[in-house]
């Protein structure tokens, strides 16, 4: 297996636990109420993790390994708005530099490969930087064309993904737009970043570097990895890409500078949730999601471990109903949480973990708490007290309405998401005891981010 896990994704193929999330999208979005109630679950969470970790020189070379992915991708430059998927991850982080890395714990640290080593300092208030960070790359580090991987191709990157031309269309800005400065240091293997406001999760923000050239211009940054990978450097080069297969094939890189690869190649196969299934009862792949599925499955060894990947409920806040705060704090008090987490950890032999109550880091990692206040709690009578304030009162069929018009609204799913689907059938019923009328309404896959969610054509979201 790859011994390298992307950090800025929290989506990464495991036998998960569930730990769901309820985020508002857009302008005005609540935040939870009543304080921190504390207590870490670190411990308890990382008691279930059964990964079997091997070190790498007691893995046998040679092989090949077939993975399962969700969906076949289109834009393969992660950074880019219909890039940051579960599939893109997993194929990207086997063929690009991932500077950082996390730990068991959850914990970044750095990858030799790409940097030797790395310093944090927490700088004074007074000079308006109050963090600041510097990165010594790894200088035998190239990519594929032969070009070496400098603080150039981290300028640039910064260049496209900080927010600053409208012209770019980035997955995500946050950390970036804080960043004052990235600059070369004494040498092109240097890096430094200044950041006027301090970023917790710095580690991140680099999460798969590209090449300069590809995040130059909005153009080479939109087209240069859509439908192609035209430059890597990873420990993994491209096989091929087949568009009538839905695989993508990755091999080892003969020149890779650090510790090679183990794998000869890597499929990615493109297969919805259900028929991963079968697939692994076929010997076809070697990983799913389905622990009750699979367990009794010959010649398969079922692990559990809890996963950096959750569901979230997303509420868009430019709707006219969800524009309300007091609806979407209801909404959010209206979903049983743990009931969903029972449901769908049901069969998997640990006992249910508590609901993911914190928006910036996981159970396993060190400095967890709950911070979800009153928000956090499920309390339908305070749910329902908060739509009659925000003008819903009760009417003809159970569903409340507002100036003559129902509570109604979509919960949109990606099809061949059995879990969303899951998710969105049980949260449809917890609505609907509140006297919200939700339908589901399914999306092909490979059209749910580009054309519905990246451009807010959606009421309520679904996914992990």
């Amino acid at each position: 297996m790859l011994n390298r896990t992307l950090i800025r994704s929290r989506k990464t193929a495991a036998l998960a636990a569930v730990a769901l999330a309820v985020t508002a999208l857009g302008a005005g979005c609540s935040s939870s109420s009543g304080g921190s109630k504390g207590g870490s679950t670190t411990v308890a969470a990382l008691a279930i993790q059964n990964i079997n970790a091997t070190p790498y020189a007691d893995v046998k070379s040679g092989g090949t390994l077939r993975l399962s992915i969700p969906t076949f991708p289109a834009q393969f430059n992660f950074n880019q708005v219909n890039g940051q998927t579960v599939a893109v991850a997993a194929v990207m982080s086997a063929l690009m530099p991932t500077p950082f890395i996390a730990t068991g714990a959850g914990e970044p640290e750095n990858d030799p490969a790409y940097v030797s080593s790395y310093k944090v300092v927490q700088a004074d208030p007074a000079a308006k930087v109050a963090q600041s960070v510097t990165l010594e790359l790894n200088p035998k580090a190239v990519w594929s064309n032969g070009q070496p991987i400098t603080a150039h191709d981290y300028i640039v990157q910064w260049d496209a993904l900080n927010g600053s031309n409208a012209k770019f269309d980035p997955a995500g800005t946050t950390g970036f737009n804080d960043i004052g400065s990235v600059a070369q240091g004494s040498s092109p293997y240097e890096v430094k970043y200044t950041s006027s406001t301090p970023f917790g999760e710095w580690a991140s923000l680099f999460g798969i570097v590209f090449p300069a050239h590809y995040d130059a211009t909005p153009g080479a940054f939109d087209n240069g990895y859509l439908n192609q990978i035209p430059v890597t450097g990873g420990p993994f080069k491209l096989g091929s890409i087949s568009s009538s297969s839905q695989t993508v094939t990755v091999v080892r890189n003969p020149a890779f500078w650090w510790r090679p690869a183990k794998l000869d190649k890597i499929v990615f196969i493109t297969l919805s949730q259900s028929a991963a299934v079968q697939a692994l009862a076929n010997n076809e792949i070697y990983n799913v999601s389905q622990y009750d599925q699979v367990k009794n499955t010959p010649g398969v060894v079922a692990r559990i471990a809890s996963s950096a990947t959750w569901p979230d409920i997303i509420f868009n806040t430019k709707n006219n109903v969800l524009d309300n705060v007091k609806v979407r704090q209801a909404l959010t008090m209206a979903v049983d949480r743990p009931a969903i987490i029972a449901s769908q950890m049901k069969g998997l032999p640990v006992p249910a973990i508590q609901p993911l109550d914190n928006h910036i880091l996981l159970p396993t990692q060190v400095g967890y708490r709950d911070d979800s206040g009153q928000l956090g709690q499920y309390d339908t009578a305070e749910a329902e007290n908060l739509l009659s304030q925000a003008g819903w009162v009760p009417g003809a069929g159970g569903v409340r309405y507002k100036d003559g018009k129902p509570m109604q609204l979509t919960i949109a799913i990606q099809s061949g998401d059995d879990i969303g689907s899951s998710v969105a059938q049980l949260v449809q019923q917890m609505y609907a005891v509140v006297g919200f009328k939700a339908t589901i309404q399914t999306i092909n896959a490979n059209d749910y981010f580009n054309d519905y969610f990246d451009n807010g054509n959606f009421q309520i979201a679904i996914f992990e």
